[in-house]
Order: C-alpha cells, then structure tokens, then sequence
C-alpha cells in the first residue's frame, strides 16, 4: 500500500488489514448503530480497532482508534448506495388524517 513520506515505520507494531466490504459494512454500522456519520476509512479504523480488541490478551483493555474521514463525502458511493435507492422510491404519505 501507500507509504507518505513522512510517515515514521519504526513507529507501528502492527497493521490490520480489513477488506472494503467490511470497512463499509462497519461504516454502515457506525452511522445506524451509534449516530456517527463516519466515511469507509473509518470504518476500516474501527473494524481493525474491533479486531485487536477482541484478542484475548487485550480483554478489558480500552482500545483507541482514529476516525479518520467524514460520511458525507461518502453519499454518492457504494457506502450509501441503497439509501439513494430507498430514498428515490418513497412515496409520499398525506399528513391529514
């Protein structure tokens, strides 16, 4: 993967590797689970987070992650695809009774 420059290597111990389908699935969690409208990078971050925290060396150890991107940059990709789609297809509803 991408390296920046100015990245310093000897600083991490480890990297998770997290497929796309599970970083938008985490992100999709993000947004309808716990109300943070968080980008597929960040759902990528969690999902690692959530890994390394369920390690049994790691039980009742606080693991912290960075959420590194916004959800609404996201809105026209795969990440929100199907609320488009439900979106578009609503019908409105009379609000008299």
């Amino acid at each position: 993967g991408f390296i920046p420059q100015n990245c310093d290597t000897s600083l991490i111990s480890e990297i998770v590797k997290i497929d796309s389908n599970t970083a938008i699935q985490t992100s999709r969690n993000l947004a309808t689970k716990e109300g943070v409208f968080a980008g597929i990078s960040s759902g990528a971050s969690v999902a690692a987070a959530i890994e390394v925290g369920c390690r049994p060396e790691n039980a009742g150890k606080t693991i912290v992650c960075i959420i590194p991107s916004f959800g609404e940059r996201y809105l026209s990709t795969a990440l929100f695809a199907d609320l488009h789609v439900e979106a578009v297809n609503q019908a409105p509803e009379d609000l008299i009774a």
